[in-house]
Parts: C-alpha cells; sequence; structure tokens
C-alpha cells in the first residue's frame, strides 16, 4: 500500500503545468516600433508600463519589459520515463527601448530565444 501511495505521490509532482512571469511581448508590436517616431505613449499603449525605467549615463530615459515562459514537455506526464529523461521549454524575451531626450524611440532591442532544459538520468 505504501508503494503504491508513493507511486501516486511522484505522478503527482511531476504533473506540472506551465509557469510564466510577465506578459507576452508579440513582435507585431515590436516591428511597429521606428526610431525617431514612435513616442513614449505610444510605446505605453503598445506594451504597457514598463517593468524597468531608469536614466542611461547620456540621461536618455530607457524602458525594460521582459517575460519568461516555462512549459513541459510530453516527457513530463509520462510516469517513470520522465524520471529518466524530461525536458521543458523555455522562452525568455526581453525589450529595451531607449528614447531620446524629446521622448521619442532613439533605439531599441527585442530577443526572444527558445531554450530546452534536460533534467534526468539521461539528459
Amino acid at each position: 500500500m505504501k508503494k503504491w501511495i508513493v507511486i501516486i505521490m511522484l505522478c503527482a509532482l511531476t504533473m506540472s503545468g506551465c509557469a510564466s512571469v510577465g506578459k507576452e511581448i508579440h513582435q507585431s508590436n515590436v516591428d511597429q516600433l521606428q526610431k525617431g517616431k514612435t513616442t513614449k505613449d505610444q510605446v505605453t499603449q503598445m506594451f504597457g508600463q514598463p517593468d524597468t525605467t531608469y536614466f542611461d549615463r547620456d540621461g536618455r530615459l530607457v524602458y525594460t519589459y521582459s517575460a519568461s515562459k516555462m512549459s513541459p514537455s510530453v516527457y513530463s506526464f509520462i510516469p517513470v520515463v520522465n524520471l529518466v529523461h524530461n525536458e521543458y521549454k523555455m522562452k525568455n524575451q526581453m525589450l529595451v527601448v531607449m528614447f531620446s531626450k524629446d521622448g521619442v524611440v532613439e533605439e531599441y532591442s527585442f530577443t526572444n530565444p527558445d531554450k530546452t532544459i534536460s533534467s534526468g538520468i539521461v539528459p
């Protein structure tokens, strides 16, 4: 009986769902950014309030937006197999927008890499 309880508990622990932090940054919104044209208010309309704001050493305002999402693969839901091999898909997004002294986009950078994290006896 105790053996079955342990097996059920292990299965329940491995049946985890997605975890996400931040609001997803859509490429279509990033594509609308125009250096020298898009204003600070327009950026806030497209992406919401920034996660952080600061002034760089030249006195320019910088907004940063970030989002992360982690999803289990099919291996996570197969008892015993998930102990041998397990994978999680991770997506990290980062948007940095630098404004001129006039409040217009001067520069921006967007990264959107996907990463697979493996674990288990045979990662």
